[in-house]
Order: structure tokens, then sequence, then C-alpha cells
């Protein structure tokens, strides 16, 4: 079963030993959002701060932001740019999985 956003939040901050408060002062948000991202495994944070989430604990960005069902800011970019042909570019990738 694959494990939820916060789950992987929790388990990657626990690893590197960095506490609540420390993680939240680092990304500049409260400890009470970092612990209702881990427990209630959803992501009430912008994109700049998910960022920095992923830098601090070494994650992936585009797979956080998937698991958050967000999609990185220059991915969105370069699909408005030219939706059909972009949009039918993943939808290729797709028939490969």
């Amino acid at each position: 079963m694959q494990k939820t956003l916060g789950e992987i939040i929790r388990e990657n901050r626990l690893n590197r030993k960095i506490g609540i408060r420390q993680l939240a002062k680092t990304i500049s948000v409260t400890p009470s959002l970092i612990c209702l991202i881990e427990k209630k495994s959803q992501s009430s944070i912008g994109y700049e701060k998910m960022k920095m989430l992923c830098h601090t604990l070494e994650l992936d960005l585009d797979e956080i932001l998937a698991l958050s069902g967000k999609i990185a800011k220059d991915v969105k970019e370069i699909i408005l740019q030219q939706p059909s042909i972009n949009s039918n570019k993943i939808r290729q990738f797709d028939t490969f999985r």
C-alpha cells in the first residue's frame, strides 16, 4: 500500500531528526500546520512552502505534489502554453504504465 503524504513527511522528518517546531520555523509555518499535514495527510500549504518543505526533507517535489493532487508550477505553465498538444503528449506516456 502506498504511503500517504503525511506518513512520508513524518517519516522523513523523523529520519533526519528534525522536530516539528524546527521544521515549521525553517519553512515559515506554524507547528500546528505541520502536525495537521502529518496527521490529516493533506497539503494546506502553498507551492513555495511545499517546495521549501521538500528541499528541507530531501523529498522529490513532483512526487509530493502529486500526492497532494497538484502539479509543479512550471509543468502547469508548459501544459497551458499549448493545452491540446501537451495534454496529448502526457496521455501518450500514460499508455506505458
